[in-house]
């Protein structure tokens, strides 16, 4: 078995439910220090550091002053160092600056008013003619939007006909897209026309998770056939690779920053499990797996790439997972162990992986 993170913490005290059983991108982070996680309506930001959390916004009472009256239930989320942003199951989003603590309350708007309008993705880009973050919404309403995150404005809408689009990830010139949905197919597209440039067949069910490498090498696309597929961006014609996951359809796909130390390309099951593959020499032919109790909510790596947060959603045993990048050099044993004194009702846990492995 090969060791690329090693198990670090749990935070125990960390609430995380999926509103949506398909769902599960609702953990964000941006350093070690600066952790984002959804439970329902409120978005909480915690410091494993310090082993400090708070609340960032609640949206419990964001209904009754909206003109779609509808609770705001998080579907996804995303941050950059400047900016969070939400989606919800009723097709609203929220975003908050992460700059400055003098306006606690998130800017709401919609993303799509339609029956079926639910947010199932968002991601972040800087767009080519500014350093404006631009957001791009994954909308069960069988459309793509973007945008503007500094002007509030929705620079377009890319209809896909009858597809539901589950999730994508933009490449790193932002010129190209890698979208799947409700389809077999996964389809690369021109970023600012939403034209579709080439489809991909092979798998056999609905896709639920894409993923493109810093470096733009590499793609992957996660779906309910239970497969990964990796794709060299030079070459679409066949994938390089083709993972198996162990219990069902991989829901949750990231790959390292580059230059971050080796490349790997970390795998969430829905439920129990967590790949973390080397994606260093471009054969994804190494695996290190970890096995726990609980529903997987989402998974991120910080900026350096050198720590990897795992939301686990499990009532009792759950909580935010921490893990750092190994170093061989030092030994597998170094952490120290024991509970945490603080008057809290759960607390930070410090220990061994093994002993939450079911």
């Amino acid at each position: 078995d090969q060791q690329f993170f090693r198990f670090k913490s749990v935070d125990n005290r960390q609430q995380c439910r999926p509103t949506h059983f398909q769902l599960r991108n609702l953990l964000s982070c941006n350093t070690r220090n600066d952790v984002y996680h959804a439970n329902g309506p409120v978005v909480t930001h915690m410091n494993p550091t310090t082993r400090s959390s708070r609340i960032l916004f609640d949206l419990s009472n964001y209904s009754s002053s909206s003109p779609i009256p509808y609770l705001f239930r998080i579907t996804s989320m995303t941050t950059s160092k400047e900016i969070l942003v939400a989606g919800g199951y009723s097709g609203q989003y929220a975003l908050k600056s992460l700059n400055t603590f003098s306006n606690p309350e998130p800017t709401i708007g919609i993303v799509s008013s339609a029956n079926n309008g639910i947010t199932n993705h968002v991601h972040l880009h800087t767009s080519r003619t500014s350093s404006t973050p631009i957001a791009v919404f994954c909308s069960n309403d069988n459309a793509i939007r973007r945008l503007d995150t500094h002007t509030n404005t929705f620079l377009d809408t890319h209809p896909f006909g009858d597809i539901a689009i589950n999730c994508a990830a933009t490449s790193p010139d932002t010129r190209l897209r890698l979208v799947v949905g409700d389809s077999k197919s996964v389809f690369i597209v021109d970023a600012d026309r939403g034209t579709i440039l080439r489809e991909l067949k092979g798998h056999t069910d609905y896709g639920f998770a894409a993923a493109w490498s810093d470096d733009g090498i590499h793609v992957a696309t996660g779906n309910q056939d239970m497969t990964v597929r990796i794709y060299d961006t030079r070459k679409f014609d066949e994938p390089i690779k083709v993972l198996q996951a162990d219990l069902a359809g991989v829901r949750g796909l990231r790959f390292s920053p580059t230059g971050m130390g080796k490349k790997v390309l970390a795998m969430a099951e829905p439920t129990d499990i967590l790949h973390i593959v080397d994606a260093d020499r471009g054969m994804f032919d190494r695996e290190q797996k970890w096995d726990s109790f609980g529903n997987i909510g989402g998974i991120g790596f910080t900026d350096d790439g050198e720590d990897l947060f795992l939301a686990n959603t499990d009532r009792w045993y759950g909580g935010v997972v921490h893990f750092e990048r190994e170093r061989y050099q030092h030994g597998r044993h170094e952490e120290s162990r024991g509970w945490e004194s603080r008057a809290w009702g759960r607390r930070a846990w410090e220990g061994h992986m093994e002993e939450l492995i079911v």
